[in-house]
């Protein structure tokens, strides 16, 4: 096969698998604490004989093999069009202006006086469900959003959203603000927003890992606490599409878990997981209104620019060298698992230790 028809047969695969999965019953709940009310991080989550059923594995192991396979397509197309590793080197401007802008729009809408979202007059420190009626909490927020506007104050604005996220966890608990560590990747990103070299070039790995351990806590969080998510899925019936509801929360966790670990991993294939996590983002904006809009900005805003940037050191570490796509599929393989098993006893651990606030 020519190797124009073998680039149009792969970017065909690659536009039915992204538009497979934002087809899918289950909606962005990747942060189901904004909408449900009956949270409480203090009870126990689910044991693992409850979690762990016939249902689960089948589906479990059915993901397993969509990354494997996209693995194996990932390494065949990185041989057949090495374009597509292309780091996007010369959109880093972009890049730090999406990112910027993301926070601050983000921020500015969590100042106490905006109100430009529900959660607006009664404060909220950095999330819509952490609320604070502390002003200085205010303050702090829509200092970071102007702040932001200019690459060499970027580093104090990096310094208050620590303290925010410091805040977070005095009051709710680190169990809790685990949720948000995406929230450390943007301080990491803002604080060497003034550095040149190595320094520079990591900020988007570290945030990109950040997002993907998130994104893999909250699918979790499905699999331990799927009364939260339950309680979501009955008041919007039509996600469900007609499926029972346990079911759509045990695939929509496989789905979120499988992307997000292929944010971390992927490499030819890291823009188009990328553009199915916005496309479920932003499908679910209908359905949820605009709290989801304005909270999910930071996260889409780093995943367009995951998607100009392409591959960076961090992805490409996880990579055997040397090594075909069959051997890569197994160590990606054996890596998702320790990953999902890693989090999830991460998950308990915290839960249990008493860090839950």
């Amino acid at each position: 096969m020519p190797i124009t028809s073998r680039r149009t047969c792969a970017l065909a695969l690659l536009a039915g698998a992204v538009l497979a999965i934002a087809s899918q019953p289950e909606p962005a709940l990747a942060h189901v604490k904004w909408f449900c009310t009956i949270v409480d991080v203090s009870s126990p989550p689910l044991g693992l004989h409850h979690v762990v059923s016939v249902f689960f594995v089948q589906i479990g192991s059915g993901f397993l093999l969509l990354v494997a396979a996209g693995v194996y397509a990932d390494g065949w197309i990185a041989r057949v069009w090495p374009r597509s590793l292309s780091s996007g080197a010369g959109l880093r401007k972009v890049e730090d202006l999406l990112v910027r802008g993301g926070v601050g729009l983000y921020c500015l809408s969590l100042w106490n006086r905006a109100a430009v979202v529900p959660w607006g007059h009664a404060g909220a420190i950095l999330t819509p469900e952490l609320l604070d009626r502390d002003h200085l909490v205010g303050t702090m927020q829509i200092a970071i959003a102007i702040l932001v506007l200019w690459r060499r104050t970027c580093p104090i604005a990096a310094l208050l959203l620590a303290l925010l996220f410091g805040l977070g966890i005095v009051r709710y608990g680190l169990f809790h603000m685990t949720d948000y560590v995406y929230f450390l990747g943007f301080v990491f990103y803002l604080g060497l927003s003034d550095t040149t070299g190595r320094w520079r070039a990591a900020r988007l790995p570290v945030l990109t890992g950040a997002l993907g351990f998130s994104l893999m806590w909250t699918a979790i969080e499905k699999f331990l606490y799927p009364q939260w998510t339950a309680q979501i899925l009955l008041l919007h019936p039509d996600i469900t599409a007609g499926l029972p509801v346990a079911s759509v929360i045990v695939v929509a966790g496989f789905v979120e878990f499988s992307l997000a670990f292929y944010l971390v991993i992927g490499r030819g294939l890291l823009r188009v997981a990328a553009l199915a996590f916005m496309m479920v983002f932003v499908s679910a904006i209908p359905e949820f209104g605009r709290l989801d809009s304005v909270g999910h900005v930071p996260i889409i805003a780093t995943l367009l620019a995951i998607c100009l940037r392409g591959a960076s050191p961090m992805q490409n570490a996880m990579w055997l060298r040397g090594s075909g796509p069959a051997v890569n599929m197994v160590a990606a393989s054996m890596l998702y698992l320790v990953a999902f098993s890693m989090m999830t006893a991460l998950y308990y651990t915290l839960q249990l230790s008493g860090a839950r606030g």
